[in-house]
């Protein structure tokens, strides 16, 4: 895999318009294409029918580059509500049982080595590896911290010295 660019990546995320609101949640260990197909027909199954106070949502989910679970939903008619969104939370939590995966391992994090494959650390092991000159403010990494899609295509991806994980590094 060579540099990720998000503009070829194919996906209905990137069909909702750039303010609609984003969830990224990442896997440590890559998902196979056969458990990918079946997590992502629940996805599917999962928007159809997540409405938020009765009203359904317009939203969009994908499973992107073997790791990155994202839901995103257009709230310009329908806002997500405190409801709305601890099901998808819900939802989400019976995916990690069913796959036998963590979703919610915040202490994870995504980064590019060189050749563009992705490699995931603990933020403590990213402060060693920057040590080691194994990482630097220009390896990217994953902000599953962004808001909307138009995040998501320009900030989903960035240097580390341009993201909240810069603390954690050597400069």
């Amino acid at each position: 895999m060579s540099e990720i660019n998000l503009t070829k990546v194919q996906s209905p995320v990137f069909q909702l318009p750039d303010h609609a609101r984003v969830w990224a949640y990442q896997s440590k260990e890559p998902l196979s294409e056969k458990e990918q197909k079946k997590l992502k027909a629940a996805l599917d199954e999962f928007l159809e029918s997540w409405q938020a106070h009765g009203s359904s949502m317009t939203a969009a989910g994908d499973f992107l580059l073997d790791h990155f679970l994202i839901i995103a939903a257009d709230e310009e008619k329908v806002k997500a509500t405190g409801c709305s969104i601890d099901s998808s939370v819900y939802f989400v939590k019976e995916l990690e049982k069913k796959f036998e995966v963590d979703f919610f391992d915040r202490m994870q994090v995504a980064y590019l080595k060189d050749g563009g494959s992705i490699s995931i650390c603990s933020l403590s092991e990213l402060e060693g590896l920057s040590k080691k000159k194994e990482v630097s403010g220009n390896t990217k990494v994953f902000n599953n911290l962004v808001a909307n899609v138009g995040e998501l295509k320009e900030r989903w991806i960035l240097p580390i010295k341009e993201s909240w994980h810069n603390q954690f590094i050597d400069n």
